[in-house]
């Protein structure tokens, strides 16, 4: 009697056991299953972070005769929003090389600078996926700030240069592809700008006439038009 006692006990536990792995079992499916199919799933995964440049600034940045080396960084703060900052290297533009060749006699001049950019995104919310960021329609507040200075390189005292600075306020409005981690980020923008060049001569800091300035208006109205392409993860 007690043996069988014992083996039905023995049995009890071995069933007990058999049910709570499956419980966990089940659980577990259906919890992925769940997972799966939430917005919180998508919000996990989704992609948050992009890295990005235009090349062609590398050609011609935003001041004249000036070549942009850019890195840009948009970072997703919420479903519909995120933040973009951006960093310049400023150097001699393909323009003013091929200007300089051509010039008699020779000049050979010296181009330093640097610019920023940070921006706010709002991306227009669709109705099938609450999680829009970083893709789709934005509308976005810019502000950018460039600097530059323009020396010769045959002036051993360094007393001559020009200074340049670029100061602008955009509202963007564009739309970013994203396809599986490709990005590209065309845009168009208007605002404010204010943009001046100066001269140092002989320890003095002057304005400089606007009409001796290539590609120089006066008009504050900005607007622009470009694209960023690279990395999103």
């Amino acid at each position: 009697m007690n043996n069988k006692l014992q083996k039905y006990k023995h049995m009890k536990i071995k069933l007990y056991i058999i049910l709570f792995f499956s419980e966990i079992l089940l659980t577990q499916t259906v919890f992925c299953q769940f997972y799966q199919d939430s917005t919180y799933a998508i919000q996990i995964e989704a992609k948050r972070n992009v890295l990005k440049t235009n090349p062609f600034t590398i050609i011609q940045g935003s001041i004249p005769f000036v070549s942009e080396f850019r890195l840009a960084y948009e970072h997703v703060t919420s479903a519909n929003s995120s933040i973009q900052l951006s960093g310049s290297y400023m150097a001699k533009g393909f323009y003013l090389i091929i200007a300089e060749a051509a010039s008699s006699p020779p000049v050979n001049l010296k181009v330093r600078g640097y610019r920023f950019q940070a921006e706010y995104r709002y991306y227009f919310r669709k109705r099938s996926n609450k999680i829009n960021a970083p893709k789709g329609m934005y509308l976005a507040s810019q502000f950018s700030y460039a600097h530059a200075k323009i020396t010769d390189k045959k002036n051993t005292l360094q007393d001559e240069y020009y200074l340049i600075t670029y100061t602008n306020y955009n509202l963007k409005f564009g739309i970013q592809l994203i396809k599986e981690n490709l990005a590209f980020d065309p845009f168009i923008g208007l605002g404010y700008r204010d943009n001046t060049w100066q001269e140092h001569f002989n320890n003095a800091t002057s304005v400089m006439n606007k009409d001796d300035i290539p590609f120089y208006s006066s008009n504050h109205l900005k607007i622009s038009l470009g694209f960023n392409a690279g990395w999103a993860f």
